[in-house]
C-alpha cells in the first residue's frame, strides 16, 4: 500500500523515476570508484540488476531483508559500482521472539530513539 502523503509516495516508489532512467543518471555521474545504494522490493531486484548491468555496473554488496525467520524475503539492500566484487548477506528484522534483532539493532541504532533499540 502506497503512502497518502505525495511526498512520501515520490521519495519511496519508483513510479516517477524508472530503474532505467535512475541507473542511467547515475551512469552520467558517478566516477570509476562511485557506488550507489538501494533499497528495493525483493520482487524488482532482479529488474535492477538487469538494468545495472546494461549501464555497465557490477553489483557489490547485497543484503537480503526479511521480517523474520518465518517470512520471505520482502527488501534487498544493494550497491552498485563499476568495479565491484559480489558479497551477500542477510538480515531478520525481528528474531524468534518477535524483538528486534541484534544484527538489526546494530545497524540501525543511530537511526532510532533509544527506547525502540533497548525496548524499555
Amino acid at each position: 500500500m502506497k503512502p497518502i502523503s505525495q511526498g512520501r509516495r515520490v521519495s519511496r516508489h519508483s513510479d516517477t523515476l524508472p530503474v532505467d532512467e535512475f541507473l542511467g543518471n547515475a551512469n552520467e555521474h558517478l566516477s570509476e570508484i562511485g557506488r550507489i545504494t538501494v533499497i528495493v522490493p525483493a520482487s524488482e531486484f532482479s529488474q535492477w540488476e538487469k538494468h545495472a548491468r546494461i549501464m555497465g555496473f557490477t553489483v557489490g554488496r547485497v543484503c537480503f531483508v526479511s521480517p523474520d525467520d518465518e517470512k520471505p524475503v520482502h527488501r534487498v539492500m544493494a550497491e552498485f559500482g563499476k568495479a565491484l566484487e559480489r558479497t551477500e548477506e542477510s538480515l531478520k528484522i525481528r528474531n524468534s521472539s518477535q524483538e528486534y534483532s541484534q544484527t538489526f539493532i546494530a545497524l540501525l541504532r543511530d537511526f532510532y530513539l533509544p527506547s525502540i533499540v533497548t525496548g524499555k
